[in-house]
């Protein structure tokens, strides 16, 4: 079984977000891989600002035009895939993942349940626009029984206890992360950040496929990309390097 941890750089276009999206999952069917992974908000990139106005501009209804078109995609290709979006559901914003299968159905939806995501930037956000999920559920995947927490979720312990109650067989975590006060250089985050991670998978006891955004276009903050592969012990089977785009190859038994 192979999957695919792809890293497309971003763009301030959704369409060409989407575009990249469907021709990178098309080349890894092609190069035998059964799932695709893709970041979180990889969409539009993680670009919210804590405005209600701009933020709303930026979520997708599920299902819509943006998860139509990935279903289109994914049919024609017969691939699983997993992409991040800020959905938008009546008058408020989620940050979620979906999985969608190779029939072109939505199989999973999940809403990330730490809140601070949408105060990432400097103003507090309205909590009656902005909004969370409150439950982690497992999902059937090619790869087997499979969980899903974004970015900070990770560090909720309250997430982390209900991973260890559900013992998926992985792990997936996609990111957002980019250089600031805590990872400021590559080298910090390789000799450093990415065990913190790597020792929540080792909690759990689950092995772990993350993933990370990579988008430079604002001159103030840059997601880094890169993305791991890691046991239930630690070990990391594969990994692909910061600052780049491209897909990283696991085959697993």
């Amino acid at each position: 079984m192979r999957i695919a941890l792809a890293i497309p750089t971003l763009t301030p276009r959704i369409d060409v977000n989407i575009q990249t999206i469907c021709a990178m999952a098309a080349q890894a069917a092609r190069d035998g891989a059964a799932l695709i992974l893709f970041s979180e908000a990889a969409i539009t990139g993680f670009i919210n600002i804590g405005d209600p106005g701009y933020d709303m501009t930026l979520g997708q209804p599920i299902p819509g035009p943006a998860t139509t078109l990935l279903s289109q995609a994914v049919h024609a290709s017969q691939i699983w895939l997993g992409v991040g979006l800020f959905e938008r559901n009546d008058a408020q914003l989620y940050d979620t993942y979906i999985v969608i299968a190779p029939s072109g159905a939505i199989e999973t939806t999940y809403r990330r349940i730490d809140k601070h995501w949408h105060h990432w930037h400097s103003r507090p956000a309205p909590t009656r626009t902005y909004a969370e999920g409150t439950t982690i559920t497992s999902s059937l995947l090619p790869i087997g029984r499979t969980t899903f927490l974004l970015c900070g979720d990770l560090f909720n312990d309250t997430g982390l206890d209900q991973v260890k109650q559900l013992q998926p067989e992985w792990w997936v975590v996609p990111v957002a992360r980019g250089f600031d006060s805590d990872v400021f250089t590559k080298e910090q985050w390789y000799t450093r950040d990415r065990y913190f991670y790597i020792q929540r998978a080792q909690e759990a006891n689950v092995q772990l496929l993350l993933v990370n955004q990579f988008a430079y276009w604002d001159p103030a903050y840059t997601y880094f990309g890169g993305a791991m592969a890691v046991t239930k012990d630690g070990v990391i089977l594969n990994e692909y390097p910061l600052e780049q785009e491209g897909m990283l190859y696991i085959d697993i038994e």
